[in-house]
């Protein structure tokens, strides 16, 4: 077995007694949990677990130690640009911060990880890869604290693995252990957020490219409105007014007929009956009475279109 040297945490449990975190720990994420949900595990045993909270108004993580007693927890903050994550103990009392750099070209994501007092102590850069944090001093990128990594192919789920490098950087203190799971437990949050999110604008850009947003009731838009403005700037090119009797309408109705197709009144039937319209009155080689009839039949086409939905 792996040799497992042990280095003080921050936290107590409720009887007094501290609790120690191995060199080299993993994160994972449970594949079926109400929340999310993260297990934090030694090869020996589970030390922590980290769960999303439901109810709260930004993303809110609480750490519990191996007993299931709480010993922090992280909430981001309301109206941030990107991940700012506060982090606190069990009693409220701020053990530290991190910050999502927005402004960056080839890491897969950083951080700035943050003391209670704002003094930056470490970036958390992603390898392009989107696989390994590797922490490291802000003015040292080559000298590494500990890494947080992840397989390249995960299966529904993420498993992290933390290993500490510098040892004496988290026996001293400089870097509570807490902010590398907070870390780990932040970003996988973040990518199944953007998952869904991608996930939501595909399904979306296939309902209207393959359906034309009818399933979704959102035909209208875009859709229909590049027509609907073309047909109005056909209208005031050719002068046309709209119908002053019912007779007149129905008397143009019967002229036009043959230009549009048959079918139902839906969003499917009105789209070919405008597209149909158009292509007649932008041949310049049709005459314009006939135009201008289809023009003025197509408005109040569009007008009782607009009523009925």
């Amino acid at each position: 077995m792996k040799r497992i040297a042990f280095l003080l945490l921050f936290v107590c449990s409720a009887f007094g007694e501290p609790t120690r975190l191995p060199e080299e720990f993993t994160v994972i994420e449970r594949f079926l949990s109400l929340t999310a949900t993260f297990d934090i595990n030694t090869e020996i045993e589970r030390i922590g677990i980290a769960r999303k909270r439901i109810f709260s108004l930004t993303t809110a993580f609480d750490l519990e130690d191996g007993q299931e007693k709480p010993i922090a927890s992280a909430k981001a903050r309301l109206l941030a640009w990107g991940t700012v994550a506060d982090v606190l103990d069990r009693d409220g009392n701020r053990i530290g911060w991190i910050e999502e750099e927005l402004f960056r070209i080839i890491p897969w994501a950083e951080f700035r990880v943050f003391n209670s007092e704002n003094t930056l102590l470490a970036i958390a850069k992603m390898n392009f890869w989107g696989t390994k944090f590797e922490i490291t001093p802000p003015d040292r990128p080559e000298e590494v604290y500990a890494t947080v990594s992840r397989p390249f192919i995960r299966f529904f789920r993420d498993y992290w693995t933390v290993r500490i490098r510098n040892m004496p950087i988290f026996e001293e203190k400089v870097i509570d252990p807490r902010m590398l799971m907070m870390l780990a437990v932040f970003q996988t949050d973040r990518d199944n957020l953007d998952r869904i999110k991608n996930e939501i604008q595909d399904q979306l850009r296939l309902e209207f490219e393959d359906f034309e947003g009818r399933r979704l009731g959102l035909y209208y838009e875009p859709v229909l409105s590049p027509l609907l403005e073309e047909l109005e700037g056909w209208a005031a090119t050719l002068q046309t007014s709209p119908y002053d009797t019912w007779e007149e309408l129905e008397h143009d109705l019967e002229l036009a007929a043959p230009f549009f197709p048959t079918g139902n009144s839906d969003s499917e039937y009105f789209s070919s009956t405008l597209k149909n319209g158009l292509e007649i009155i932008r041949n310049p080689d049709n005459s314009n009475k006939d135009r201008i009839l289809l023009i003025r039949v197509l408005k109040e086409f569009v007008s009782q279109y607009e009523i009925d939905n």
